[in-house]
């Protein structure tokens, strides 16, 4: 922790006067959080780039030059040895910031976390995959069920598409004609059917009402008869 902020404040000495100095994440606490700041400090050092000059790394002293040619090259080559020294203190930070991060208890907690996270999304995912298959078996088993249902249904439709392709132009108009012309038939008939079927009932209403006159006839006859029997029986006595 105090390397880094050592080096932060070597960074923060060669900005100009009255720049803003854009200072690092903290680095927390022992029970800090890792997302809530050590996360965000480790890929700050990791991804460092420093702002200073480096200008300790010249190779050579332009004022020593002879003519503006040779400055010109001197001040190249300057330049060059200062991107490289750069490059290595940039490299050097971010290994740095690797190399601890991999020893934060904080991170070792972290990586913990997440390995349980992902064993129990992985745990629901399967839980999710199972229960969509089953409800796919079950959706088969009933689409299994309506096959010959569904296919009944679709040969009545093809053969009323059918019908009314072939209704078109002057053979349609014959077809029509014909259609018509049984349409009249079934009416006819069914027509007929319903007179029989009235006078069916009727019959059968007549016979009844036959029927019951014959039994009180029959009745008539009977009491008759004992009437018959009783005087008899009177003039014996």
């Amino acid at each position: 922790r105090k390397v880094f902020e050592q080096i932060d404040e070597l960074e923060e000495g060669e900005e100009e006067v009255g720049t803003y100095h854009d200072a690092p994440p903290s680095f927390g606490e022992s029970k800090t959080p890792w997302l809530q700041g050590p996360a965000k400090f480790y890929s700050y050092f990791e991804n460092f780039s420093t702002r200073r000059s480096f200008s300790w790394c010249d190779k050579y002293n332009p004022n020593d030059a002879p003519n503006r040619q040779i400055k010109r090259a001197i001040e190249k080559e300057n330049k060059k040895a200062r991107g490289a020294g750069q490059r290595a203190f940039n490299d050097t930070v971010r290994r740095l910031a690797t190399w601890v991060k991999k020893r934060d208890p904080r991170q070792v907690v972290h990586q913990k976390q997440m390995a349980e996270e992902a064993a129990a999304r992985e745990e629901q995912q399967k839980k999710k995959e199972a229960e969509i298959k089953r409800l796919r078996m079950e959706a088969k088993a009933k689409e299994a069920d309506q096959d010959i249902e569904v296919d009944e249904r679709l040969d009545d439709m093809y053969a009323e598409m059918e019908m009314m392709q072939q209704m078109r132009g002057k053979r349609g108009k014959k077809l029509r004609e014909q259609l018509l012309a049984m349409d009249k038939a079934a009416a006819k008939r069914s027509q007929q059917d319903d007179e029989s079927e009235e006078a069916s009932a009727e019959g059968e209403e007549d016979e009844e009402d036959q029927d019951a006159t014959e039994d009180e006839n029959d009745e008539e006859g009977v009491e008759d008869e004992d009437e018959e029997k009783g005087e008899d029986e009177e003039e014996e006595k």
